[in-house]
């Protein structure tokens, strides 16, 4: 991907990544697409996530608006999206 030129491209991108590092990873990435306010919802369990124990925490929970009203700066997206990046390059081990 060149030089991004909006929010959306951010957020796509930070999608497919999480989405292959989850398939290789023991640390897992969830996303979920809002599609009636364009949003895109991000949450990450760095042992994955298990039936046994549903209700543990997560190492980040966040939402992004890819249009409207919320939707972030491209300088914020990044800042936004960094946790996404972090979790990955750390494998999931924090």
């Amino acid at each position: 991907m060149g030089k991004v030129k909006n929010v959306r491209q951010l957020v796509e991108k930070a999608v497919m990544d999480s989405i292959e590092f989850s398939t290789r990873n023991k640390g897992q990435i969830f996303v979920q697409y809002s599609p009636h306010v364009d949003a895109v919802l991000f949450h990450a369990y760095k042992n994955g996530w298990s039936m046994d124990n549903p209700n543990a925490p997560t190492d980040f929970n966040f939402t992004i608006y890819i249009k409207g009203n919320l939707k972030p700066t491209i300088r914020e997206a990044k800042a936004a999206l960094k946790s996404v990046y972090d979790f990955i390059k750390e494998g999931g081990d924090k």
